[in-house]
């Protein structure tokens, strides 16, 4: 709530490149949307409501696209500068931008729906507490899912850089060390000290013992002084 004001639209690009096919899908806000989303008791105040505690919106962009061709390699991906100058753990945090993306296979399994993500992403937690996560993803299909973590994406092929003793698998400081689990995206933390990170999930989608797919989600994380009773 106290940061910039959320884009009128977004641009998602769709690519493939066995196909020769590149091209914008412009994305609009849903109605209603932009609800404050931050996990908070109920005897707390953040900014959105006039009070002091750090408060998170969501907004959701929707748009509709048919795909041109069959293809193996289809990458729906968005570029945008939404990091900011908050983050403590990676290199030149403000001027990174967040790139994430999602890859379909509609020609050896032209039908499938990606997973999607149940629980929100946890804008903080409390230092010294143990906290575990689970980005609650579901599919559809009822294909088989996997996760990684990576580290976070600011282009098409590259990322950012994090400071030492960071990374993709510790992003941020805690004792005992950041745990994670590939079967089911757990991950579990105690965080020792007061900081702002970002870290990156992919899942992945397999049927039948074959990858069909994958979905990026990227999250930055706030630790703070609080008790989460």
């Amino acid at each position: 709530c106290a940061g910039v004001a959320a884009p009128t639209s977004l641009t998602v690009n769709v690519s493939s490149a066995s196909c020769g096919e590149n091209y914008n899908l412009t994305l609009n806000p849903i109605p209603n949307t932009g609800i404050e989303v931050s996990p908070i008791c109920t005897s707390l105040q953040t900014v959105c409501q006039g009070g002091t505690f750090p408060g998170v919106q969501e907004y959701i962009y929707s748009g509709i696209t048919t795909l041109p061709q069959q293809c193996t390699d289809w990458v729906f991906s968005a570029n945008i500068k939404a990091r900011n100058s908050a983050i403590s753990t990676i290199v030149d945090p403000a001027n990174q931008n967040l790139y994430i993306e999602s890859k379909l296979n509609n020609k050896d399994f032209p039908c499938n729906n990606s997973p999607t993500f149940t629980n929100k992403p946890v804008p903080f937690i409390c230092v010294g507490e143990p906290f575990c996560f689970n980005n609650g993803a579901l599919d559809a299909d009822g294909d088989s899912l996997a996760y990684e973590l990576i580290t976070p994406m600011n282009s098409p092929g590259t990322t950012v850089t994090y400071k030492s003793p960071y990374s993709a698998t510790q992003p941020l400081l805690s004792s005992p060390p950041v745990t994670f689990d590939p079967l089911r995206g757990d991950i579990c933390m105690t965080p020792s000290q007061i900081e702002v990170t970002v870290f990156s999930v992919i899942v992945k989608e397999y049927r039948n013992g074959v990858q069909i797919g994958s979905i990026v989600r990227d999250i930055q994380l706030r630790t703070v002084t609080c008790s989460n009773n």
